[in-house]
């Protein structure tokens, strides 16, 4: 057996350990996006920054995190309400809104552009590959 077929029945080995370390990754760059929205939510009493959460779903090719929060009024504050705001909520004719004051979306915008996600994600995989020999 050669060098090569060695590396593939390696590698083939590896496959869970890689998929475990495709999962700690995609919960690193989760939380990492989490941290900057905590950072950027507009704050009256902390609820809502204390509400944000990070959630990691396993796919059968890799892992998505979702942030968000279960606090009803996240959506209002990130996309603003009425007239002012990118959602339709109805109130009275004179009621001009609640302007958006975005959070979820300028983190994840901003540790995405930056490959930060990449970077977090990728450290983790280059952690189980190091062990190939």
């Amino acid at each position: 057996m050669d060098q090569f077929d060695k590396l593939i029945n390696h590698l083939n080995a590896s496959k869970t350990s890689v998929q475990i370390a495709t999962m700690k990754g995609v919960r690193r760059a989760g939380l990492l996006v989490q941290a900057d929205a905590q950072r950027l939510v507009p704050v009256e009493k902390g609820r809502l920054r204390g509400s944000l959460n990070t959630k990691v779903e396993e796919l059968p090719n890799g892992a998505v995190a979702s942030v968000g929060s279960n606090v009803h009024y996240a959506t209002y504050v990130e996309f603003g309400t009425g007239q002012r705001g990118d959602t339709i909520v109805h109130h009275r004719q004179d009621w001009i809104g609640q302007p958006p004051q975005p959070f979820l979306r300028p983190a994840y915008h901003f540790n995405r552009d930056n490959g930060n996600i990449n970077k977090v994600i990728q450290s983790e995989v280059k952690k189980v590959l190091k062990a190939v020999p």
